[in-house]
């Protein structure tokens, strides 16, 4: 499922600048040859897809606005 993620990440129109790959729980292999500066962040608790994007978002120096159930762009 991650090599078809990569993948439709790889084919969009604009190269990535930054990427975030979490092991929400779960150990993560390497990922080689990855386009753009990647962030690879193994989570010891699975948080949830939730838990898991805003630990992303802050890695990036960002966070969900208050109130929104959206990703800030």
């Amino acid at each position: 499922m991650v090599e078809a993620l990569l993948a439709s990440v790889a084919e969009q129109d604009v190269a990535p600048t930054r990427s975030a790959i979490v092991g929400n729980g779960s150990a993560l292999p390497d990922f080689p040859g990855l386009p753009g500066e990647v962030s690879v962040i193994e989570l010891e608790k699975n948080l949830g897809c939730p838990g898991g994007r805003d630990v992303a978002l802050a890695r990036f120096g960002g966070g969900p606005k208050a109130g929104s159930s959206t990703l800030p762009t």
